[in-house]
């Protein structure tokens, strides 16, 4: 696993998906009773080679 910074500067044409990525994150996930919990999101970054699914994942 590589572990590097990426700059947002540097990555064009990803900030809509950033940004929906975000916004799932910090939105709330009923667990079980409804309540909402944050604690714990799994969004999966599916598709194929170079398509960039690591870099939008540092973002």
């Amino acid at each position: 696993m590589s572990h590097f910074h990426v700059d947002a500067l540097d990555v064009i044409g990803r900030e809509n998906d950033r940004e929906k990525i975000i916004k799932l994150l910090m939105e709330p996930h009923p667990q079980g009773d409804g309540s909402g919990d944050k604690s714990l999101c799994v969004i999966p970054i599916v598709g194929i080679g170079g398509l960039g699914k690591t870099t939008l994942a540092k973002l």
